[in-house]
C-alpha cells in the first residue's frame, strides 16, 4: 500500500496556513521523507527545486502521521507533485561495548519512492457586465472543479461577485437569480461550468434565423430572410471566428427588434428603423424593452465574448415571446447555457432590468431609484 497525502483544510488556498499529513502505507514504516518535485511557477518551492542540482527540494523529513504533520503556507495556488520514500529507523540492539558502531541507528528503506499530488486552489476572477456597470466574479479552482469557500477557512467567501463599479451593478450582484447561479457553479463538471462557445453561437444563429424568417401570422408579419448568417457566420472554432459571429448575429438581432431592413441591398447593415413592418401587432412595432446591452465580444478579451452571449441570450429569449408579435414564439428557444454563461446571462438580466430587486438590507426605492434613476448611495 502506498503512501497518501490529506490535507487542513481539505481546499488549501495560498497565503493560508495550511497542514499536509503523510501517512506511511507500510505497518512497519516510522520515519518518512519528501521531496517536492514540481511546484507553480514563480512559487517559492519551484525557486528550490531549480537551485537545487537533484531537481528536488526536501519538505518533509519526520514519522509521518497526523501527529507529525508538515505545516506550510503556499505562496502560488496549482498543483505540487511530490516523491515521499518510507523508512524503518532505528535499533534496538545497543551493541556488545561502548562505541560499537552495530549498535548505531539504522534508517531501512520500505518500499520505493511514491509519487504524490497536492492541489492548492488557485483565485480566479472575470469581468461581469458593460459600460459602467461591471463587477469581478470571483472563483476558485481546484484540480477539475470550482470550490465553495469560507471567510473562516480560506479568507474570502466564494463564488462572489466583487468590486462593483457602479451602485447600479451593486444591485445586480445580489439579485436572487444571481445568487442562485453563483451557488451552482460549485463542485460543478467541467462539462456543466463551460459550454462549446462555438457550438452556443451556432445555435443563436440558427434559432434566430429560424425565428426571424417566419411568417404567415404566425409571429411575424413579414419575412425578415436571415439566412446568409447560417451560410457565411456558423461553424467558428476560433476565438476570432467565435467573436465575429457573435458581434454579426447581436449586429442583426438589435436591427430586427427595432424593424430595420437589415438585409437590403443598398445597406444591409445600417438600413433606418421603420421600413418594413416586421413586427406589427396591437400597433407595438419595435422591441425597446429587451435592448440589448453595449457589449463588443473581443477575441482578445475572452470574457467579453461570454458577456455578449449572456447579454443576447437574455435580450433574445425576451424577445421572441415580447407583445410586438402575431403569437409568441415558443418554438425557437435556446438550450440551457454553461454555468458560467448563466452567471453573465443573470447579471446582464439584472442589469437591464428597469425595476430591479433590492439586495438584503436595502430598501425597495432605494433599489429603484439606483437602477433606473441613476441616483448614487453617498
Amino acid at each position: 500500500m502506498a503512501a497518501t497525502i490529506v490535507t487542513t483544510p481539505t481546499y488549501v488556498v495560498p497565503s493560508r496556513p495550511a497542514r499536509a499529513v503523510f501517512t506511511p502505507g507500510f505497518s512497519t514504516v516510522n520515519y518518512v521523507r519528501a521531496w517536492c518535485t514540481q511546484a507553480p511557477a514563480g512559487s517559492a518551492l519551484q525557486a528550490k527545486i531549480d537551485a537545487n542540482r537533484l531537481n528536488r527540494a526536501l519538505v518533509y523529513q519526520d514519522d509521518g502521521g497526523p501527529r507529525r504533520p508538515w505545516r506550510i503556507t503556499f505562496d502560488k495556488g496549482g498543483v505540487y507533485s511530490f516523491l515521499v520514500q518510507e523508512y524503518t529507523k532505528g535499533n534496538h540492539w545497543g551493541g556488545g561495548y561502548e562505541g560499537d558502531t552495530r549498535g548505531a541507528p539504522t534508517e531501512t528503506k520500505v518500499g520505493t519512492e511514491a509519487a504524490l499530488s497536492l492541489y492548492v486552489a488557485q483565485r480566479l476572477t472575470q469581468e461581469l457586465g458593460a459600460g459602467p456597470d461591471r463587477a469581478t466574479l470571483v472563483t476558485y479552482a481546484h484540480d477539475d472543479r470550482i470550490i465553495g469557500t469560507t471567510v473562516a477557512t480560506h479568507g474570502e467567501k466564494t463564488p462572489a461577485i466583487v468590486n462593483p463599479t457602479s451602485d447600479r451593478a451593486a444591485v445586480a450582484a445580489t439579485t436572487a437569480a444571481v445568487t442562485t447561479s453563483l451557488a451552482s457553479l460549485v463542485d460543478a463538471s467541467t462539462s456543466l461550468l463551460l459550454a462549446d462557445l462555438g457550438a452556443t453561437v451556432d445555435e443563436l444563429i440558427a434559432e434566430f434565423v429560424d425565428h426571424a424568417g417566419n411568417t404567415g401570422g404566425t409571429w411575424h408579419s413579414v419575412v425578415d430572410t436571415q439566412t446568409d448568417l447560417e451560410e457565411n457566420y456558423s461553424g467558428s472554432t476560433s476565438l476570432g471566428g467565435i467573436a465575429k459571429a457573435l458581434n454579426k448575429v447581436r449586429t442583426r438581432l438589435g436591427l430586427h427588434m427595432l424593424n430595420s431592413q437589415e438585409n437590403v441591398a443598398a445597406n444591409p447593415e445600417y438600413a433606418l428603423p421603420g421600413g418594413v413592418d416586421i413586427h406589427n401587432h396591437n400597433s407595438t412595432f419595435f422591441d425597446l424593452k429587451n435592448t440589448l446591452l453595449p457589449i463588443t465580444a473581443d477575441e482578445n478579451n475572452p470574457a467579453t465574448i461570454f458577456q455578449a452571449i449572456g447579454d443576447y441570450y437574455r435580450a433574445y429569449s425576451a424577445h421572441r415571446i415580447a407583445n410586438m408579435h402575431e403569437n409568441p414564439d415558443t418554438t425557437n428557444g435556446l438550450s440551457s447555457l454553461g454555468y458560467i454563461l448563466e452567471v453573465h446571462r443573470q447579471f446582464a438580466t439584472s442589469l437591464a432590468d428597469i425595476t430591479p430587486t433590492a439586495q438584503p438590507g436595502q430598501s425597495s426605492v432605494a433599489a429603484l431609484l439606483i437602477g433606473t434613476a441613476g441616483f448614487k448611495e453617498s
